[in-house]
């Protein structure tokens, strides 16, 4: 099972979307501050980092480098209720998977989570530690570096490969019900 590390300073958000996350059958640990997080953050404990952007001890940027420098094999999804252009760069920069505005329906996240599960036939590789510099990723040659260098963008990446593990698990899995 995927195993999700949820922080969002708003208790009442961050339990609604442990309970319905764990409905669907992940695992779900959720912490009201960012220092807690990071203080059960142990490299291999979670596969994604659900984090809010806009939180009193730290922002969720912030915390997704933290977290990246604890577990370079963490990838986060970042949700605002404030969207704004230079957030989205930034997160995006900071190895975000994803950019969600609040407030969302689940089918906005689930697809993203579902095609991350390293449990899924088309899980996406593992991203590269954000702090590495260019040449180092370049000569790690792992496929995420390669892809973000031949491609451009991790955004055109992400959604490319959206598109085409979508079309490989729809016959496993019916997102049907998500919409």
């Amino acid at each position: 099972m995927t195993r999700l590390l949820i922080v969002d300073d708003e208790a009442p958000q961050m339990r609604a979307l442990c309970d319905t996350l764990s409905q669907e059958g992940f695992v779900t640990t959720g912490f009201t501050s960012a220092t807690e997080a990071l203080a059960a953050l142990r490299p291999g404990a979670f596969d994604l980092l659900v984090t809010d952007l806009m939180m009193p001890d730290m922002d969720g940027i912030q915390l997704l480098n933290a977290a990246c420098a604890i577990d370079a094999q963490i990838v986060g999804i970042v949700m605002t209720g404030h969207a704004a252009i230079d957030t989205a760069v930034a997160a995006m920069k900071a190895g975000a998977l994803d950019y969600i505005s609040k407030p969302f329906r689940l089918n906005v996240m689930l697809p993203v989570l579902i095609v991350r599960s390293p449990y899924a036939t088309c899980a996406l590789p593992t991203r590269s530690s954000s702090s590495a510099s260019a040449s180092a990723r370049t000569s790690s040659k792992s496929p995420i570096a390669t892809l973000k260098l031949q491609i451009g963008t991790w955004k055109h990446f992400r959604s490319r490969s959206l598109m085409i593990c979508a079309r490989r698990c729809t016959s496993s899995a019916d997102f049907s019900t998500y919409t």
